[in-house]
């Protein structure tokens, strides 16, 4: 160990404050988001995520462990772990990030892992890397080779037929 006095007083002195360091508690879940709503140019509501969409960039490294929402932002990128629920403009997880739970979105791209209720407007990416599964609804899908998919997968059109409400059949029915 590297002493800057002969006598080692310094590393003596390191050593006691170090001790009296208290351990960290967790910090309790927060909502992340991020300001400036985008609008569209034409002013008209043509998206689920119309007026959710801020300026904001966020990044999830690769280490961290995230339990929360996150939401008005444009652009997420998860290279570690995220629980809970995303509504952003572009969603990419990258290779051995995950995220889990309900996620909003005009596009997504997957290299790594990506579960459960998942909303994606226009286009769904899942790359040889990705893997996706749950409830997922998307406008366009590609799925590369390699890349996985699993579980209620319906487009945009099927989504909206699934959750019509049945019509009584008529006498001549």
């Amino acid at each position: 160990m590297f002493n800057p006095t002969p006598s080692g007083k310094a590393d003596q002195s390191l050593r006691m404050q170090l001790d009296t360091l208290k351990p960290m508690q967790p910090a309790a879940a927060q909502k992340i988001s991020a300001f400036k709503p985008q609008l569209s140019q034409t002013g008209q509501a043509n998206s689920l995520l119309e007026g959710k969409n801020g300026d904001g960039f966020v990044v999830i490294g690769k280490g961290t462990h995230v339990v929360g929402e996150v939401s008005n932002c444009s652009k997420m990128e998860i290279e570690g772990y995220l629980e809970g629920t995303v509504i952003a403009g572009e969603v990419i997880v990258r290779a051995g990030g995950c995220l889990k739970g309900h996620v909003q979105s005009e596009r997504a791209e997957v290299h790594g892992t990506i579960e459960g209720q998942v909303h994606v407007q226009d286009h769904l990416d899942i790359r040889s890397t990705g893997e996706a599964s749950g409830e997922l609804t998307y406008g366009k899908l590609s799925v590369a080779p390699g890349g996985k998919l699993a579980g209620k997968i319906l487009n945009h059109e099927q989504h909206m037929e699934q959750d019509a409400p049945l019509q009584p059949a008529g006498p001549g029915a």
